[in-house]
């Protein structure tokens, strides 16, 4: 390998020649600037005898070592070449040196050369016709690529094809003939192919009207049509022209064409011209007599010749005897035989009974007159084959039309309701209905049982008499809860001990109402009685009457101890004992009275806004004086001031919920207490005049087992949980 490296020094340019393999040597650049080579001193740090000098050159694009960095070109050395990176051109004359096509100049191999993407050089972009040096040869639109080409329509007879010049910047096609306007001439103008057509068309100069005759007066018609003029053999004829028919003129038709009517008759008596022309008042009939005063005017039909059809035609021949009848003679000659008859009654002509009603036997029967009789048509099922020999049948229908509905079964029609089978076994799920036809000589009743579901209040049992769950027991409680277990009779009950609860509000009967207290008393029991109770007094009916615990009903009054502990028994309770009572009074609080809520109010007498029905309550503010009287249970507000805070307060004690409460305890009615089988009268009534005498605490009205009152009621208690 032959190796000549040239450095740059301040003298000039030395050539060290390499022969055969590459000599690896040692340089040094001293601190004066100068290449030594070889190191003679590898620890000094000048320049020794034999060291080679590098000058240091302005840098530029030359493929030297300017700067003697033993780098060729680098970019720090284009930075001083004014050359590198200005703007050039690929080409100086035509679109070459459009501002468009502007490149940066850069440095390749020592030489500036011009680049980037828009940069063109000559004969790169080839010559077209368009007024621009596109090649960049200095001349414009020379030898065009795009110019010579075959141009023109048509090359069929006697077109002709031309081809593309340049002229002017712009393609010029020279030489063609092109389609012209077809004419009728034997010749193919448009070089489409077809001689004397233009596109399967007549030539312009072959079409339109010819022969086009006088117009007639206004309103007259004529015979006489233009023809259409029509290229044949290369000449233009007239086709299809009409002329006239006759020389002379008839009514309102110029007939001679020659635009003046002439010859009319005189329209106001011509009787086959009247009015108008060709108004011939006797077309059509042979048997009417006509005059014309500018109108046809009809005058009469020949004797026994009528007009049942066109008017004034007198077409039809008859002679009348009368009204019409059913008797197949078209009677008042109207043209229709027994038309517009009217029937006689149906009891007459279809054995119809004159108390049939119904429409099967009156507006559905059908009464034709056919073949000058009486027809009469029932619908089906009825008067078959006849009305006396008919069959009467258990459906919709008075099949023998007698007046009387499915007179062959007993009971259609009748009341009758879903339980039938088992009268009170559906509860409120029970509905009413009517006996209808199961067949031709059978009847059910249509009434159907619903499901408790779809009622009103649901399937809930409520206290209030009625079978509310349709299991067939009524206002069942938790000791017997009946089929339908999910659904009892769950009372207001207020938990006020480990294990007893009390009734929230005075009972009351499941009939009584917010004005009412009901009625039934709550005996069920005589002779021995079940749990030791007191057998009911003699000659007082059973009707073992339940009590409820329900707001907004009047309370059960006017009942003795010995009835209150039946009616408690019954339902799986007890007459709440004096000790309960006094616990539910006091709400863990020491109570004083049933006050809302259970701290220093219910220790402290009524206010003006905690206060019960005691006798200085006035119930009715918008009458004079102090009214006293029995309220609905749980009163808490209505058309009269409100009861406000008249409860003992349980909400959140012996995991009550919030609101819970036992309502009326203080007021209302006295309620009676078993205090070791002697009956104590508690809370006070609407009657009581000394608050004190209606306190938690005040135990001192004891009764006997007989007594009744119209302000005493009672609540009841039990040892397990009446509503699970």
């Amino acid at each position: 390998m032959n190796l000549r490296i040239f450095f740059l020094l301040g003298i000039g340019l030395v050539v060290i020649p390499a022969f055969g393999a590459c000599n690896v040597h040692t340089f040094d650049f001293g601190s004066n600037g100068h290449w030594e080579f070889p190191d003679a001193d590898l620890t000094d740090a000048g320049p020794t005898g034999d060291a080679s000098a590098c000058t240091v050159s302005a840098n530029a694009c030359d493929n030297i070592d300017n700067d003697c960095d033993e780098q060729i070109d680098e970019p720090d050395e284009m930075a001083d070449d004014p050359r590198i990176g200005a703007d050039c051109y690929g080409g100086t004359q035509g679109v070459c040196g459009a501002a468009e096509h502007v490149g940066v100049a850069t440095c390749d191999d020592g030489t500036p050369i011009c680049d980037g993407p828009d940069v063109l050089y000559p004969n790169q972009l080839p010559e077209l016709c368009n007024g621009l040096d596109d090649d960049c040869n200095g001349n414009i639109d020379d030898n065009p690529h795009d110019a010579g080409e075959v141009c023109g329509t048509s090359n069929i007879y006697p077109c002709i094809m031309g081809v593309t010049q340049c002229q002017d910047a712009s393609l010029v096609c020279v030489g063609a003939i092109e389609p012209a306007v077809e004419y009728c001439n034997g010749i193919d103008d448009d070089c489409d192919g077809d001689i004397d057509l233009a596109g399967g068309l007549t030539p312009v100069d072959a079409s339109g009207l010819c022969d086009v005759p006088p117009t007639p007066p206004a309103g007259v018609t004529q015979p006489c049509q233009p023809g259409n003029l029509a290229c044949v053999g290369g000449t233009i004829q007239c086709q299809g022209a009409v002329g006239p028919t006759q020389g002379n003129d008839e009514c309102g038709d110029d007939t001679n064409c020659n635009g003046i009517l002439e010859n009319q008759p005189d329209l106001n008596s011509d009787v086959q011209n009247c009015g108008t022309c060709g108004n011939d008042c006797t077309a059509g009939s042979t048997h009417s007599i006509w005059t014309c005063t500018g109108s046809c005017q009809f005058q009469s039909c020949e004797p026994n010749w009528h007009d049942n059809t066109t008017p004034g035609l007198c077409d039809y021949y008859c002679v009348s005897t009368g009204a019409e009848i059913c008797n197949g003679v078209d009677d008042d000659c109207d043209g229709v035989v027994d038309n517009n008859v009217t029937p006689p009654p149906l009891t007459n002509i279809c054995g119809v009974s004159p108390t049939a009603t119904t429409p099967e036997c009156t507006t559905g029967v059908s009464v034709t007159c056919s073949g000058g009789t009486w027809q009469c048509s029932f619908p089906a099922g009825v008067c078959s084959p006849n009305c006396a020999g008919a069959t009467e049948v258990c459906d919709s229908l008075d099949n023998d039309c007698d007046g009387m509905l499915n007179e062959n079964v007993s009971n259609y029609g009748r009341a009758c309701a879903s339980d039938e089978s088992d009268p009170g076994s559906q509860g409120a799920c029970r509905t009413t209905g009517t006996y209808v036809c199961s067949g031709p000589s059978a009847t059910t009743c249509d009434a159907v049982a619903v499901s408790c579901s779809s009622l009103a209040g649901g399937c809930t049992e409520l206290c209030d008499g009625i079978d509310n769950d349709c299991d067939g027991t009524v206002d069942e409680d938790f000791t017997n809860k009946g089929t339908n277990a999910t659904y009892f009779v769950k009372p207001e009950v207020v938990r006020i001990g480990a294990s007893t609860w009390i009734f929230a509000n005075e009972s009351s009967r499941p009939n009584a109402s917010d004005v009412t207290a009901g009625t039934g008393n709550g005996y069920f029991c005589t002779g021995t009685c079940p749990g030791g109770l007191t057998t009911a007094p003699s000659g007082v009916p059973l009707e073992g009457t339940l009590a409820c615990s329900e707001p907004n009903r009047i309370p059960w009054f006017n009942v003795t101890p010995i009835e209150a502990e039946q009616i408690c028994y019954s339902i799986g309770g007890h007459v709440c004992s004096l000790a309960d009572w006094q616990t539910a009074c006091r709400a863990e609080s020491s109570c004083d009275w049933g006050f809302n809520p259970n701290n220093a109010a219910c220790q402290s007498e009524a206010t003006a806004t905690k206060y019960c029905n005691l006798g200085a309550f006035d119930y009715d503010q918008t009458t004079s004086g102090n009214q006293e009287a029995l309220l609905p249970t749980g009163t808490v507000c209505g058309s009269q001031p409100c009861l406000q805070n008249c409860w003992a307060d349980w909400a959140g004690l012996q995991g009550n919920p919030a609101g819970a409460g036992v309502f009326d305890i203080t007021g209302n009615l006295r309620e009676i207490t078993n205090d070791g089988g002697t009956y104590v009268l508690m809370g006070g009534s609407f009657q009581t005049q000394s608050e004190e005498g209606a306190s938690c605490d005040y135990d001192f009205y004891a009764v006997d087992d007989g007594l009744q009152a119209f302000d005493t009621g009672f609540r009841c208690c039990f040892s397990s949980n009446p509503t699970q």
